[in-house]
């Protein structure tokens, strides 16, 4: 016996109406896309700069993709102080930062580049309108006031400015430069006792002063380098731009290079 289905009225009106829920629904899920896209431009989350910028448009990378912390070997890891000498900033630590801590202070260092307490140290000098602002490296960079004893006024540091922070707060100074909040301080400001820099340069490369405890001994000090021209002992970041005599001599001689 053959059976033959048959759709009788009641039949097609329920896929009739199936139908159009089904209709709706798809509507429905399209206004739904519809609004999170608004949300997601209105989200002031997303705000950067003062620009408006889809959250869904960002590519963010994962934080280990961007910065290798590498590994908590350190004997200082895990103190709460990035000790790490491949950063500055507030959340540095204040004892005398070592070649071999590098890399091996990831969890401290980490959880204060999160904070936004330091950041990355910029070796390429910085110079703008003339001036020499140098680099990052000075414990105190990326705090907001400029260390660099050579500028004065609205902006500088409370603390006394030290001589080991000579052209090593240049993100810090050269912002504030530019917002007129310091200047460089008037040679007739500079007390007669004062010594006054004198800056050496190079083959286009900015050596600093004679400052160090360790300059004129007949070996470079100034961590920035490297070769057999360097000292065999232990090389201090205090010491950067701050052995201009030595080092200019052993890099002529071809004796060291930058690290």
């Amino acid at each position: 016996m053959n059976i033959k289905p048959v759709l009788g009225p009641v039949a097609v009106a329920a896929i009739l109406f199936a139908g159009d829920a089904l209709a709706g629904t798809s509507q429905g899920l399209s206004n739904v896309s519809v609004d999170v896209s608004t949300a997601l431009l209105n989200d002031d989350s997303a705000v950067r700069g003062g620009v408006r910028k889809r959250i869904d448009d960002i590519t963010v990378l994962p934080q280990e993709d961007v910065i290798d912390f590498g590994d908590d070997l350190s004997q200082w890891a895990l103190d709460g102080e990035c000790d790490d000498p491949r950063f500055v900033g507030a959340g540095m630590t204040w004892t005398p930062m070592l070649d071999e801590d590098a890399f091996h202070d990831a969890s401290d260092c980490r959880a204060q580049f999160d904070r936004d307490m330091i950041a990355l140290a910029v070796g390429e000098p910085v110079e703008l309108l003339g001036v020499r602002f140098g680099d990052n490296s000075s414990q105190w960079s990326y705090d907001g006031e400029c260390d660099d004893p050579r500028f004065e006024g609205a902006g500088m540091v409370h603390a006394t400015p030290l001589d080991e922070d000579l052209y090593r707060d240049a993100g810090d100074c050269s912002d504030l430069y530019l917002d007129s909040m310091v200047e460089l301080v008037a040679l007739g400001a500079i007390p007669d006792d004062a010594t006054v820099v004198e800056v050496m340069l190079y083959d286009g490369i900015d050596f600093g002063d004679d400052h160090s405890e360790w300059s004129l001994d007949g070996e470079c000090d100034d961590p920035r380098f490297a070769g057999p021209g360097m000292t065999a002992t232990l090389l201090l970041d205090e010491d950067t731009y701050h052995d201009a005599t030595d080092c200019r001599d052993e890099y002529a001689d071809g004796r060291l290079w930058f690290a």
